[in-house]
């Protein structure tokens, strides 16, 4: 099977491509791109049929994974604005202090009386 250019085949009408799910012999399902156009003589008439089949399913299974970062990175995206306007020196000071606060007592720092 060779590759042949659109000027090699003069009278290839318009092109209409379609997707199949297709399953194998060995019950393997496949993504199919069809592509396939009508070929007319000089005069108009009809002369035959010209397709091809391409096994696209790697290329779907990469479209759907670039979906799912996609997704994923728009949700980190969504959390970091929202952290945005956190003040986190107030934070860290809160932090601080309900650590002095509730290890102020000797028992609960573990320190006998």
């Amino acid at each position: 099977m060779g590759i042949h250019s659109r000027s090699a085949f003069p009278h290839i009408g318009q092109e209409n491509t379609e997707e199949f799910v297709v399953e194998t012999k060995a019950g393997q399902r496949l993504i199919v791109e069809v592509a396939a156009s009508n070929v007319t003589s000089s005069s108009g008439k009809l002369g035959g049929r010209m397709a091809s089949f391409v096994d696209i399913t790697k290329r779907k299974e990469v479209e759907a994974d670039r979906e799912d970062l996609i997704t994923k990175l728009q949700d980190a995206l969504a959390k970091i604005r929202a952290l945005r306007g956190i003040n986190f020196s107030q934070i860290y000071r809160f932090t601080l202090f309900r650590k002095k606060t509730l290890y102020s007592d000797p028992i609960d720092r573990g320190e006998p009386f």
